[in-house]
């Protein structure tokens, strides 16, 4: 796979334009977005683009690879977050209960609280 398949293969994906950018792909890309890019030696850098900044992340010897990395984390399919047990509901709301009691003998130890 090259960047031309790479872009091809992205939006028949449904992938949106602005979750990455690729060589000779116009820009914005948004914020998080994944960006491919040729590093001066010639390998090859997946990285991500916030605040205007690009920050490498993997390198690759090979266009191949680096384009196939960038296509299965675009187009991998995020697990649902699964729904709390009985106990695990349990456990947590005596942990925030253990938290706020802690937090307000501190509070009042310091005569700050309420």
């Amino acid at each position: 796979m090259n960047t031309l398949e790479l872009l091809n293969a992205l939006r028949a994906a449904g992938v949106p334009d602005r979750a990455y950018g690729v060589p000779g792909k116009p820009r914005p890309i948004g914020e998080g977005a994944l960006y491919l890019a040729k590093e001066a030696d010639g390998r090859w850098v997946v990285g991500v683009h916030e605040r205007a900044q690009f920050t490498p992340e993997t390198y690759f010897e090979s266009e191949e690879s680096a384009c196939r990395h960038m296509y299965e984390r675009l187009t991998r399919v995020k697990p649902e977050p699964r729904a709390q047990t009985k106990k695990e509901q349990e456990e947590s709301a005596a942990a925030n209960a253990d938290f706020f009691a802690d937090y307000e003998r501190r509070q009042s130890e310091r005569g700050t609280g309420e």
